[in-house]
């Protein structure tokens, strides 16, 4: 009956997930996996941060399984907050210019970024980088926004094209369209934006009202320190939000922590909001 009123299709298996199935089912005895990041030992077995162990061993002990508010834990959105936009910037932005909310990883704060923009902002089109992470064409494709790339890395000088990126943004782009920008260790080439070039960008997306999503995911990872990986999301905020024009869209961060906590099967993240 499902079948004959439903006619669902069948979904493609995920790229790289597909290959991670392959993996397993292979029977060689000197397999290694280079698909997944994730931190392992000599032995390629999983390895978990102790700082982990520790936070695991101590919930464990507190757990009581009662629900959380709709938002998630309270705790860990501070501290995520904090994290993403510091100590000084959070207190100036609380209780009045940031709404965040815990979600499903990175994927599920890429989604519900998506979701909530196309239904309160309605952007004409989002401008993606190519090439980008593999799950960002589609989650925007699912939310009905027209998606267009921007280059992002030139072969030829291995650096980021910034010329070709403000080249499509000053062409094609209009006032609350929606540009995805990787905060930090941008996946896949690991090439990122120099402070001179973040502020080139910042003056376009200011200029045309351009409401940026940061996605970051490797925080910590690019440069070795949390505060200056996430020197760009924090001088967008202080250039559009805390001294920008009041009527600024605003821009949103989708946050993970599966890399640089290594919480990969917990699908740890927050999605932040941060408008005038």
């Amino acid at each position: 009956m499902g079948e004959q009123y439903l006619n669902l299709p069948v979904a493609p298996a995920d790229k790289a997930f597909g290959l991670m199935a392959e993996y397993d089912a292979d029977s060689h005895p000197n397999k290694v996996s280079l698909i997944p990041g994730a931190y392992r030992d000599e032995d390629g077995r999983p390895w978990v941060l102790l700082s982990v162990k520790e936070a695991k061993a101590h919930i464990h002990q507190d757990q009581t399984h009662e629900y959380l508010g709709i938002a998630g834990s309270p705790v860990l959105i501070e501290q995520a907050q904090l994290l993403t936009f510091g100590s000084k910037i959070t207190a100036r932005l609380k209780y009045q210019s940031i709404a965040s909310i815990q979600t499903v990883s990175g994927t599920g704060a890429n989604h519900m970024a998506a979701q909530f923009l196309s239904q309160h902002l309605r952007p004409a089109r989002v401008f993606i980088p190519s090439p980008t992470w593999i799950n960002h064409r589609t989650i925007w494709a699912m939310a009905e926004v027209q998606v267009h790339d921007y280059p992002y890395y030139a072969p030829q000088t291995r650096a980021v094209d910034l010329a070709g990126m403000l080249a499509v943004l000053e062409n094609t782009a209009e006032a609350r369209d929606v540009v995805i920008l990787q905060a930090c260790a941008h996946n896949p080439t690991g090439v990122d934006l120099s402070q001179a070039q973040w502020a080139r960008m910042m003056d376009v997306v200011k200029r045309k009202k351009l409401f940026v999503v940061f996605d970051i995911a490797y925080q910590g990872f690019a440069t070795g320190d949390i505060d200056g990986d996430a020197w760009s999301v924090r001088y967008f905020v202080e250039q559009l939000i805390l001294n920008g024009p009041l009527e600024h869209p605003g821009l949103c961060v989708a946050q993970s922590f599966s890399k640089n906590f290594g919480l990969y099967g917990e699908r740890v993240g927050a999605l932040h909001l941060v408008v005038p």
